[in-house]
């Protein structure tokens, strides 16, 4: 499970040092935008913690020392999906996503039933990220369901703004913007281990 979701148009393809020169992934990429990576790297400020090119994302990694690359690429749910699992990776599915927001309790937050106080994270999600979850919809296995996300009634109560918090909420989105490469939407990748 990846620790924090990356928006839909990014797609991993490995791991950069610009101490050493030495990619970790997809080495037929590498091939391809190598001088574009150091090119990128060398034109910015040390430690840059997040470089975007032409084609490429690049971003710094909490040790410091490395950048996970990412390749610009316009996809659909459906063709991201296909990209991912021809890897070995899946989305969430809605019921992986409740239970690991929720940090596995069955409460409407992961701090309780109670609403919680705005802008309170739990730092109980098993170490998984879901502050980007507030301003894009998580996408999961099935085609109808976004999680998180923004208010989709506006947020001007309370109970309204904190809603997406909660592992539960479903954004409403109508079904006509799925699909929509202009809705902002991120996903997480996956992979599922099932005992048997």
């Amino acid at each position: 499970m990846a620790r924090e979701s990356v928006p839909r148009d990014w797609l991993a393809q490995g791991r950069y040092s610009p101490i050493t020169r030495h990619f970790t992934g997809n080495q037929l990429f590498f091939s391809r935008f190598q001088a574009e990576i150091q090119n990128g790297l060398y034109r910015t400020q040390p430690e840059t913690p997040l470089l975007e090119t032409a084609h490429l994302v690049l971003r710094l990694l909490a040790d410091q020392q490395v950048y996970q690359v990412f390749e610009k690429m316009t996809f659909t749910d459906q063709q991201l999906r296909q990209t991912l699992r021809q890897q070995g990776y899946d989305f969430v599915s809605v019921d992986q996503y409740e239970w690991l927001r929720g940090a596995g309790a069955p409460t409407l937050w992961p701090s309780g039933n109670h609403l919680p106080q705005p802008m309170a994270e739990s730092a109980a999600s098993f170490g998984l990220d879901f502050t980007a979850d507030q301003q894009a919809y998580e996408i999961t296995t099935d085609p109808l369901v976004y999680k998180g996300g923004p208010c989709v009634t506006g947020g001007r109560y309370q109970l309204e703004r904190q809603l997406p918090s909660s592992p539960f909420y479903e954004s409403g989105v109508s079904t006509a913007l799925m699909g929509n490469t202009d809705l902002a939407t991120r996903y997480r990748r996956t992979i599922t281990v099932a005992l048997e």
